[in-house]
């Protein structure tokens, strides 16, 4: 025996399938096929797709902005819930990660820190040009405890940068980052 949908889950579905599109419309490299198109230009899109991706990094986060600002216009115009902005996951919609870790990094947006002191210490390491696997395995229980101690203040000091990041975001922006 097999449940039928509610209606009015179609529904949602549906609205959420044409908003959608729309916010399909708005990605920067859509954005770009179409300033190309309006020049004249008759190059297929997937040779566009390329010309796109060499482009500076300064042009391609001024396509993340626009892109990012059509995104906002839009779920404004449509007033789209921010809930429903979190759960549907529109943001991923609209920019890839790639994408969106290009754009933040452009706004100077605090970096996290690894997960582990074990990491912590390799990227510490790495960036004293030490790449030695077994060093961790090596170090004392105290050192170790060291680390632990700088990755935990590593963390709390991003949390107070986040902070004081996403203050200046637009609010549809805060609840992404």
């Amino acid at each position: 025996m097999t449940k039928k949908k509610s209606q009015p889950e179609n529904s949602n579905n549906l609205i959420f399938e044409r908003v959608a599109e729309e916010i399909k419309s708005c990605r920067p490299l859509r954005l770009f096929i179409n300033k190309q198109k309006k020049k004249g230009s008759h190059i297929n899109p997937f040779a566009l797709r390329s010309k796109f991706l060499q482009l500076s990094s300064e042009k391609q986060i001024k396509y993340y902005q626009k892109s990012i600002d059509k995104f906002i216009q839009l779920l404004d115009d449509k007033d789209i819930d921010v809930n429903v902005q979190i759960e549907r996951k529109l943001f991923e919609i609209l920019l890839t990660k790639i994408e969106q870790k290009k754009y933040f990094e452009s706004m100077s947006a605090p970096i996290k820190p690894v997960s582990t002191a074990v990491g912590y210490y390799a990227e510490i390491k790495k960036q004293e040009n030490d790449d030695n696997p077994k060093a961790w395995k090596l170090l004392s229980a105290d050192e170790k405890k060291h680390y632990t101690n700088l990755l935990r203040n590593a963390k709390y000091d991003y949390n107070s940068q986040i902070k004081h990041f996403s203050e200046n975001l637009p609010e549809r922006l805060k609840v992404e980052y």
